[in-house]
């Protein structure tokens, strides 16, 4: 899923996951390390940052 799907919200992310999305990848490309905060927090923002950061946003599909 890419960052345009995320931004179609037909999923139910917030506005401040997909912010965190966005900036979790960026910082991926730039080689960042997590902050405490992205981390640990709990709130919609960090955990977008963390599935952008670590590029995961759902389980994969079973086969049908």
């Amino acid at each position: 899923m890419d960052v345009l799907e995320l931004m179609n919200n037909e999923n139910g992310r917030s506005a401040a996951f997909v912010d965190g999305f966005t900036e979790g990848k960026s910082a991926r490309a730039r080689d960042e390390v997590l902050s405490p905060y992205h981390d640990i927090g709990m709130d919609d923002y960090a955990q977008g940052f963390r599935a952008g950061f670590f590029t995961r946003m759902a389980p994969p599909r079973a086969a049908a």
